[in-house]
């Protein structure tokens, strides 16, 4: 996507590559000769190096680059939010001979990746609403917000659900937020 918006005269140049590849494919068709034939496919191989095609792969990829962004930003959201749980898990376990220092700095590095997740949770509801997995994505920045002892904001953000969203996820989304609110 960041090739696609730096590419210079982007649009100039695919349309000059396609008058290009137009041309040499029109060649090699009408060839008769075999060195005609010859040429033609030297031309077309040439076309498509790296270098002259260059402007066609920044079009195509940057097109599929904005296609799948937000399933990216999904699978960043849950690697993020795995990294906060598993931090959490070792925070809870017990262990010898570390110093207070140790489990401070332990706990604020946990306190970090909640964090983390929790913006990316946000920031994939707000860039991608639509996105088919937002109510996940909702249930998952709950999870952070109540890990960070935000419970208002957990229950806030678990009440919140859509038409869309099915009914077992709505359930589960309220049962959390219900759950949480009936915690000291």
């Amino acid at each position: 996507m960041e090739q696609r918006a730096n590419a210079v005269d982007l649009d100039k140049k695919v349309h000059e590559w396609w008058k290009n590849a137009t041309s040499f494919y029109a060649v090699l068709v009408r060839s008769k000769q075999p060195d005609e034939r010859e040429k033609a496919e030297e031309a077309i191989n040439a076309l498509w190096s790296d270098r002259q095609a260059a402007p066609l792969y920044v079009l195509l990829f940057g097109a599929a680059a904005v296609a799948r962004s937000g399933e990216a930003s999904y699978q960043l959201g849950l690697c993020a939010q795995e990294q906060a749980e598993q931090l959490q898990a070792r925070l809870a376990v017990p262990t010898r001979g570390s110093s207070e220092e140790a489990r401070q700095l332990e706990s604020q590095k946990t306190r970090q990746a909640w964090e983390h997740a929790q913006n990316i949770w946000k920031q994939l509801e707000e860039e991608y609403p639509t996105h088919p997995d937002v109510a996940a994505a909702r249930r998952m920045r709950g999870r952070a917000e109540a890990m960070l002892g935000d419970k208002k904001a957990a229950v806030a953000t678990w009440r919140q659900t859509s038409d869309k969203q099915p009914a077992l996820e709505k359930l589960a989304s309220l049962y959390l937020a219900e759950q949480l609110e009936k915690q000291k």
